[in-house]
């Protein structure tokens, strides 16, 4: 699965430069589809008016990429790829002077698989804690993968990362951190109801090879044109025809070292990203080799301003197709949705919880495909949550609006397959 928040201000969600655009990939969600049916304002929160933040525990703090794990070249741990079964601690407070020693409830990692020798799940957690049954980021044998991890750290500013099986090299890049409450800084959130924030194929700026597009966000979709501190969407790969790394940083600042997602030939990927912004309120979005378009999905935005703050939680299965955790037993078939009922009295997330941060996977697929996530009781939008091929588990980090019930559903477009969901925290 793969997050990318994208922090932003001034400006509007526009594409600069042109390019020759290619067609629909496999796995991804076409142009959006019009619906007849009531729905929330495109891009506007449709959720009750927010309250201005006064209490800054949970606030989101965005930082350059600051590499804090790579096993190849003995950075954070020693040069060694992790083994099956194995766990390695990793230090991220206080290191490099970008996250605090202390003052931190969670953090926010883009979480990179290299050259995995099988398939394969990474699990991250809170260092010094028992080790959930969940999975972070799952892999395919040879397949660069990587997502984003929004995971508690342990009071020493510790996480912990274990392999399943085979081995593979990691790396781990700190894009950000949440406030605990006792020190300075952050920023409160505004989900929204989803929408297409930018697409090359319609406006024909297909990146080549070491090609960039850059994307102004504030201002456009319900984005306010000032006070916005980060943007959070998800970025899709259509039709790679190399093996690239996709990377997200503020325009003007320097390319980051760690992708924020990862595009394969014949595959489908997409990853939820977080980053800082420029000035001028744009992020650039760059692929490595070959030629792919991309797109974005809103799901929300930071803002210095009214909105909402994040509580972490320790990781939870709380949706599983596959024995009906959740949901009944049995495959969504194509055109399918289910409902999780996310808050309640057995729940960790209370009723008054806005958006639910939920790691969502997809196994045992009959053909490539998407998954789509948004409230409950509301048409599915023309976007993209999870892509997949044909085979291979895959999981994506969702950042996801919860109805006034506080559910959400789970729409599935081809093909029949399993569906399994990890809560790690929500917005309230």
């Amino acid at each position: 699965m793969f997050l990318i928040v994208a922090l932003v201000s001034g400006g509007a969600a526009r594409l600069v430069g042109v390019s020759s655009a290619a067609g629909v990939g496999r796995g991804v969600a076409p142009v959006p589809r019009s619906s007849s049916a009531a729905v929330a304002p495109k891009g506007v929160a449709s959720g009750p008016v927010l309250a201005a933040v006064t209490d800054l525990k949970g606030g989101f703090v965005p930082i350059a990429p600051l590499r804090v794990l790579d096993t190849r070249n003995g950075t954070g741990a020693p040069v060694a790829p992790i083994g099956a079964g194995q766990t390695v601690t990793v230090q991220v407070g206080g290191v490099g002077g970008a996250v605090p020693s202390k003052g931190v409830s969670a953090v926010a990692l883009e979480v990179t698989v290299l050259d995995p020798s099988v398939g394969s799940y990474l699990e991250v957690w809170e260092a010094g804690q028992a080790q959930p049954p969940v999975s972070s980021v799952d892999t395919t044998g040879g397949v660069v993968g990587d997502d984003l991890v929004i995971s508690r750290v342990s009071a020493g500013g510790k996480v912990a990362v274990y392999n399943s099986a085979g081995s593979t090299d990691v790396t781990v890049d700190v894009v950000g951190w949440f406030s605990d409450g006792t020190v300075a800084g952050g920023s409160s959130f505004v989900p929204v109801a989803p929408v297409r924030l930018f697409d090359t194929r319609q406006t024909h700026q297909t990146l080549g090879p070491g090609g960039q597009v850059v994307v102004r966000v504030a201002g456009v979709d319900g984005v306010p044109s000032s006070g916005v501190t980060g943007v959070v969407f998800t970025l899709t790969a259509v039709q790679p025809t190399a093996a690239s790394l996709l990377r997200v940083w503020p325009t003007g600042s320097p390319e980051p070292l760690g992708p924020a997602a990862t595009a394969v030939p014949a595959l489908a990927f997409s990853s939820l990203v977080v980053s800082a912004v420029s000035a001028s309120g744009s992020v650039t979005v760059a692929s490595s080799a070959g030629t792919t378009d991309v797109l974005g999905d809103l799901a929300g935005f930071f803002t210095s301003g009214a909105g909402v703050v994040f509580h972490a939680v320790a990781p939870v299965r709380m949706l599983d197709t596959r024995n009906g955790t959740g949901v009944a037993q049995g495959q969504i078939g194509p055109g399918g949705v289910d409902t999780l009922q996310v808050t309640g009295s057995s729940s960790e997330v209370p009723k008054a919880a806005k958006a639910v941060v939920i790691n969502v996977g997809v196994v045992n697929q009959t053909a490539s495909g998407y998954v789509i996530l948004g409230p409950a009781g509301q048409p599915p939008p023309g976007t993209t949550n999870v892509s997949f091929g044909a085979s291979g588990a895959i999981a994506d980090l969702a950042v996801v609006e919860l109805s006034s019930g506080g559910a959400l559903s789970v729409d599935n477009v081809v093909g029949s397959v399993d569906v399994f969901g990890d809560v790690v925290g929500y917005f309230q």
